[in-house]
């Protein structure tokens, strides 16, 4: 099971991405899919494509939209499955 993001690539569960931006130093794990309702500018609220991730030595998951997964500064890079 898994999503394609906007750019083309395929996100799977298990699959273990790592953010690109420096100032960050944290690799995080797929474990879920789903829609998070989130305010979009310009359009209003929308419900969009989401990836929950679970940060690497952490107990709790956290939720990132499908579009930040593109291997660019402001979003992740895959790492390996």
């Amino acid at each position: 099971m898994g999503m394609m993001s906007p750019c083309g690539v395929r996100v799977q569960l298990g699959q273990r991405w790592k953010e690109v931006d420096p100032r960050m130093n944290r690799v995080v794990t797929v474990v879920g899919f789903g829609e998070k309702h989130v305010y979009v500018a310009g359009k209003g609220w929308a419900d969009v494509p989401a990836v929950e991730l679970r940060v690497d030595g952490a107990k709790t998951t956290t939720w990132a939209q499908l579009k930040r997964f593109n291997g660019k500064h402001t979003g992740y890079a895959l790492v390996g499955a």
